[in-house]
């Protein structure tokens, strides 16, 4: 496994839940969900971490607060305010909230105090008393706005998670208000967050009630809210994802969901690796995410190069200005060595068929194998792996593409231990995994059809 304390952060002692951000004088303070507590850790640039132990522990097993769910850090004057759920496991048997919004201070982000000062819970006659948790908190014209992830009391299974929008003059005393989105499709709105660009309101949740994925809406006046045609992030890996702004920047922030027993057969777990995408968001309402050029850059070692071992009977040419692909079935050419931690970048003019990067591999036999695949005739990019066979029948990892009409696709894939996070043309992201396979080096591939590959680099550390 790589370094755990860089780039794509997990706890040595403990999987990572939610991540809540915040941004100050050049630092980046995530805190995020390990058991029961918030920890912090602090980064300059996504790629080196430190840690500075627990935030907010438990209140023990008598608490409101037994379990420390997500909420939101906010700076008013010199001090900083955490909103969190505070949830307790036999509350809501008992006809109590088993989800209350309460409240912490501090006076430099490090060292924290709980508050006996908010206590705000779901109203009874409106909301469902066990879904009242992930507040965000920002400032308004009239005061302070919290979002909160809420159920509608008395809905239909799986379709009651709305986003209750609550107002307060001064922090401590908050009224909730109507759903701020209410869409009947879900059964949970996991980690709210909500920003503007320009006259464009884009609002973020997650949700399992299908499979675990995070998802947009945009809205131009804050009351009717769209679906875009493409409303997910990255793919159903993952999770929970919020946003920060910094100098000018956004930057998309969840994590990755590890497997059970660290298998490729088994189904993805709750908590795994902090992923972080920088996002770009127009006045049009467009959305895009891309690999920041924080991480990008600290791969400038090229991979050690390998023969150019075949497998396939596909035809394949090599010049200085590309390394051209053909085959009416498949067909794939090594490059170089692969390495753990990586970074791989092709530029790929597809003329038909599907192409893109194969890795983990075990050339001429190949029977080992990872691809990530850039499929224009299913108009997706995929994941797929050679140790999936008739027992994994888990969801597909893939993405829905637009076609180029130059038929130029730009595609990185980051590989850290387990971890595969792909960008396709800057805009499209899917973060996967891999455990089991041992492969070591990585080639090109296409699929009934030809490619040209432009430009393919393998850089590491």
């Amino acid at each position: 496994m790589a370094d755990s304390k860089r780039f794509y952060y997990v706890a040595e002692d403990g999987w990572c839940g939610d991540f809540i951000p915040f941004y100050e004088d050049g630092i980046f303070h995530l805190f995020t969900i390990i058991g029961k507590e918030w920890r912090h850790l602090t980064t300059r640039d996504f790629v080196d971490f430190q840690e500075h132990g627990v935030a907010l522990p438990s209140g023990g097993d008598e608490a409101q607060d037994q379990f420390v769910y997500t909420g939101s850090v906010i700076k008013i004057g010199t001090r900083y305010h955490i909103f969190y759920a505070g949830h307790k496991n036999d509350a809501y048997p008992n006809g109590l909230a088993s989800e209350v919004v309460l409240h912490a201070e501090s006076a430099d982000l490090y060292t924290w105090e709980k508050k006996d000062d908010v206590f705000f819970a779901p109203d009874p006659d409106r909301y469902a008393l066990d879904c009242w948790r992930d507040p965000i908190v920002f400032a308004s014209e009239d005061g302070y706005t919290m979002l909160l992830t809420g159920a509608l009391k008395d809905e239909g299974v799986g379709r009651r998670g709305c986003i209750v929008k609550a107002t307060s003059k001064d922090l401590r005393h908050w009224e909730a208000l109507e759903p701020l989105y209410s869409p009947y499709c879900y059964d949970s709105l996991e980690c709210p967050d909500y920003f503007q660009v320009g006259k464009m309101q884009y609002l973020i949740f997650s949700t399992y009630t299908r499979w675990w994925e995070t998802q947009y809406r945009t809205s131009c006046d804050g009351k009717v809210w769209h679906t875009p045609n493409d409303e997910v992030f990255d793919g159903r890996a993952f999770y929970a994802a919020r946003t920060v702004a910094a100098n000018g920047r956004r930057f998309l922030i969840g994590w990755t969901a590890l497997r059970k027993h660290y298998k490729d057969d088994e189904p993805y777990v709750w908590g795994g690796n902090l992923t972080v995408h920088e996002l770009f968001a127009d006045e049009n309402g467009n959305v895009a995410v891309n690999l920041p050029p924080e991480i990008e850059s600290r791969f400038v070692r090229p991979l050690p190069k390998s023969k150019a071992l075949h497998y396939g009977k596909g035809e394949w040419s090599f010049s200085e200005e590309k390394i051209v692909g053909k085959d009416s079935g498949y067909s794939s050419v090594c490059i170089a060595k692969w390495e753990e931690t990586c970074l791989i970048r092709t530029v790929i003019r597809i003329r038909n068929g599907a192409a893109g990067i194969v890795f983990r591999a075990s050339y001429p036999k190949f029977d080992k194998w990872c691809s990530v695949v850039v499929d224009t005739r299913k108009r997706r990019l995929y994941f797929d792996r050679s140790n999936k066979y008739f027992n994994d029948q888990f969801f597909d990892e893939e993405r829905p593409i637009e076609l180029k009409e130059d038929g130029i696709y730009e595609l990185k894939v980051v590989c850290y231990g387990s971890m595969i996070v792909c960008y396709l043309n800057g805009k499209t992201a899917l973060s996967t995994r891999c455990f089991e396979i041992s492969g070591d080096k990585f080639g090109l591939f296409v699929q009934d059809g030809e490619a040209e590959f432009l430009e393919t680099q393998g850089m590491g550390l």
